[in-house]
């Protein structure tokens, strides 16, 4: 046998060992934290949970409902104007009240009408003039995009409804749908490109989806939720189940809506299922009250594990519920021989009925020594920026992964956390989202999960 290829097999045999022992020497262990099921009710989060109406003009509303929502469904109406261009002053109503939304920390589910308090007339006398309006409304919507949750394309009918209006109640296969289609097309034309628009039912996003809209904007508001086998008219007849199904195949924007008369659709448990089967987000907080305070007398086993308050456990997963069920991170922190990055990886659950709205991102914290924070994106492997959370990860797991520098962990940083935000709002605690998990710190938006000690110890919180 040739003795140059055993020498080179043996050389190869003894780097092995060697890389064997150092690795052995240098391996830092990891250490698995699993969290336990959290049944605390869900902090006052963001773009989710129940909203209150009020009137544009009367802002200091606001402030009454703003320890308890974090939406309110700004009416706007135009009856006055119906007939001519919107003055100054009525433009100045909307710049007013989103500086009430800003104070309060909320958000605006804003609505259009010619009217909500009256059945007649509900209509601009053209669609110039709407067209018009339209394009007076939208530059101020646009400029306080942090306050806009979505937009509901109001403007046609009583409420906004698009029933009972001269622009809808037409053939629908001919004037009725291209008025329709006009409208969203313009509204969507004129409107950020990241405020999602909200339709009155889902075949009227079906016809603007056919006519080229985009679908990724677009949801519905169902202002009669859980009020019949088609919703008050929502859905078609007959077609409840086909129509969940596309619900939870194709529509990614926020829904919601209210809840107009008690019945056997609106009982606790057929409630819970078509919630989530809708991915309902928002939920009107005054109507109808009395479901909402039947939903607090009645006790319910909603999952197998024992009777829950039904107004708790429906409210606490209005939108997203995001619950920590994992953390893995190393022992301590060491720049070993091989130079190995550090890595943390986090699980988040969404338990909630709905994916957290668009622009919400995930991003690692680390907190140095002199209290300065080093933001870090995620490195889970799904684009260079920072994914969207959770964004069609309902009931399902989200990993959020780390490489960190160990000689920036033992040299700088005290502690490692995470926060959840979406970009462009303040980095505060009520702008970002809070897990439910108790006994996690959580300031300025950070939940704090490890924490480092001089000698490069982790411990995990």
């Amino acid at each position: 046998m040739n003795k140059k290829f055993l020498f080179t097999v043996g050389m190869a045999v003894v780097l092995v060992l060697v890389g064997i022992v150092l690795y052995l020497r240098y391996k830092i262990p990891n250490v698995r934290k699993e969290y336990e099921n959290a049944d605390c009710i869900s902090p006052r989060n963001p773009s989710r949970g129940f909203y209150v109406q009020i009137n544009s003009n009367e802002p200091g509303r606001v402030e009454k409902y703003a320890d308890r929502v974090s939406l309110f469904l700004m009416a706007y109406d135009i009856y006055e104007y119906r007939d001519r261009e919107l003055p100054e002053e009525k433009l100045e109503e909307l710049d007013v009240f989103f500086e009430a939304l800003k104070q309060a920390h909320a958000k605006a589910i804003f609505r259009a009408a010619y009217g909500f308090d009256r059945y007649e007339e509900n209509d601009a006398a053209s669609r110039e003039i709407l067209e018009r309006h339209i394009e007076q409304i939208a530059p101020i919507l646009n400029r306080h995009r942090e306050q806009v949750y979505c937009v509901q394309a109001g403007w046609y009918g009583p409420w906004g409804e698009w029933h009972s209006s001269r622009y809808t109640n037409h053939d629908l296969k001919t004037e009725g749908v291209e008025n329709r289609v006009w409208l969203v097309k313009t509204l969507l034309s004129a409107l950020n490109e990241e405020i999602p628009l909200g339709l009155r039912r889902p075949s009227f996003i079906l016809e603007a989806v056919e006519a080229g809209c985009d679908i990724e904007r677009l949801g519905f508001y169902d202002d009669g939720l859980l009020g019949s086998e088609t919703e008050l008219g929502t859905f078609d007849e007959g077609k409840r189940e086909e129509t969940f199904e596309w619900v939870q195949n194709n529509l990614k924007a926020p829904m919601g809506g209210e809840m107009p008369k008690p019945n056997e659709y609106a009982e606790v448990l057929n409630a819970d299922q078509d919630f989530d089967l809708l991915n309902i987000s928002y939920l009107n907080l005054k109507y109808n009250e009395n479901i909402l305070d039947s939903w607090k007398e009645t006790e319910a086993d909603f999952n197998g594990n024992g009777t829950e308050n039904a107004f708790d456990y429906i409210s606490d997963r209005l939108g997203y519920r995001f619950r920590l069920e994992q953390l893995v991170y190393p022992k301590r922190v060491n720049e070993n021989f091989f130079g190995r990055r550090q890595r943390v990886e986090l699980t988040i659950h969404n338990d909630g009925y709905a994916a957290i709205a668009a622009g919400y991102r995930f991003e690692w914290v680390l907190e140095t020594f002199d209290g300065n924070e080093v933001r870090v994106p995620d490195e889970a492997g799904r684009g260079e920026k920072a994914p969207y959370l959770a964004l069609d990860e309902v009931g399902t797991d989200a990993v959020y992964i780390a490489q960190l520098d160990p000689r920036l962990l033992r040299d700088n940083v005290r502690s490692v956390g995470f926060r959840i935000y979406r970009e462009g709002d303040p980095l505060t605690d009520k702008e970002c989202v809070q897990v439910v998990n108790a006994g996690i710190r959580y300031e300025d938006g950070v939940h704090e999960l490890l924490v480092i000690n001089g000698e490069g110890v982790v411990e995990a919180r």
